[in-house]
């Protein structure tokens, strides 16, 4: 990564994120990922699993294209439609960072998101 974790004393923190990354260099933002087949339909309609599969293997696709690897995510947010799938997105998203330094990060429940069958986006912002 081309951050540091900043881990202040005092607070909460959790292995799943990094409170705050410090970084320089080239900013990568990828923007908000639904799990899209080439075809633009959604993949695993109302499937939180093989939406989180397809999401992540997006992101990582598009920060390749770009010269990165998830080692250089500074930040993630995901949106879910649905409270009780906030445990699942963060486990998934310790398992693509395992080993590497947590991103700050953030997940927000919303009611709705662009496509029908959509429950999970995920957008990075990258540093290299």
């Amino acid at each position: 990564m081309s951050g540091t974790a900043v881990i202040p004393e005092g607070l909460y923190t959790h292995a799943s994120f990094s409170p705050a990354v410090r970084a320089s260099g080239e900013t990568i933002y990828v923007a908000g990922q639904l799990a899209l087949s080439v075809d633009g339909s959604i993949v695993g309609p109302h499937d939180l699993d093989t939406q989180l599969e397809r999401i992540w293997f997006q992101i990582e696709t598009i920060l390749a294209a770009a010269g990165a690897t998830l080692a250089d995510v500074v930040r993630v947010t995901a949106y879910t439609t649905d409270l009780d799938f906030c445990s699942a997105i963060v486990a998934a998203r310790q398992a693509r960072f395992a080993g590497l330094t947590p991103p700050a990060s953030a997940m927000v429940v919303v009611a709705g998101l662009a496509l029908p069958g959509a429950v999970v986006e995920i957008d990075a912002v990258a540093v290299i």
